[in-house]
């Protein structure tokens, strides 16, 4: 069934869903389903539980399993990785045999064909192994968390703030506890608890 405006749309044939064009399905309760390409040519066994759709979407998988790749060419050089989330046109196309990844936008990837454990959220993000990148452009590459659009982090820390929005200023002297009076700008976060505002100051590194 497809939906359309105003209702549901029913398409019907005689035949399976493996009579389709570029669509393959085992027709198991653990089977894989393929949608764009037809079944991948090097599958080795038979991996459960992939759900591909889009053209060049897991193109390669050979026996990764439990992936779910969306999107024109999401996930498609991944052959041996397996429980990954790959959400996006060109989304992952850099991963091969790293697992538990999950990556959505356009172009969102690992900065390595190995990366585990991931998380890259927005248009162009990058991440390695452990790390979390969040925001359009944000790269998280040592461990740590990049978080807001152009956020770049390199170690195993946070890193907030955006390369085109920065972090707050202030130049309050007294309306601010814990600033001293006439103290140069500040950078912090302000988090509002109720009525009552409290801010986290942020030291540049020497």
């Amino acid at each position: 069934a497809v939906g359309a405006p105003g209702g549901i749309v029913s398409i019907n044939f005689s035949g399976g869903l493996n009579d389709l064009s570029n669509i393959s399905y085992a027709g198991t309760n653990d089977a894989s389903m393929y949608i764009g390409n037809g079944e991948p040519t090097g599958l080795i066994g038979t991996p459960t539980k992939n759900t591909v759709l889009g053209e060049g979407a897991g193109v390669e998988t050979t026996s990764g399993a439990s992936n779910t790749f969306i999107g024109t060419n999401a996930g498609i050089q991944v052959t041996t990785g397996g429980t990954n989330c790959i959400l996006g046109a060109d989304a992952g196309d850099t991963l091969e045999i790293g697992a538990g990844n999950v990556i959505v936008g356009t172009s969102a990837d690992s900065n390595a064909n190995n990366v585990n454990a991931s998380i890259a959220v927005g248009k162009n993000t990058v991440v390695s192994t452990g790390s979390v990148a969040i925001g359009e452009s944000a790269s998280a590459t040592g461990g740590g968390i990049a978080l807001g659009r152009g956020a770049t982090n390199t170690v195993a820390n946070l890193a907030l703030g955006s390369a085109t929005y920065p972090l707050l200023n202030t130049t309050d002297s007294g309306n601010v506890n814990g600033l001293g009076t006439n103290q140069s700008p500040a950078k912090f976060i302000e988090v509002q608890i109720g009525a009552t505002k409290y801010y986290m100051a942020l030291y540049e590194q020497a």
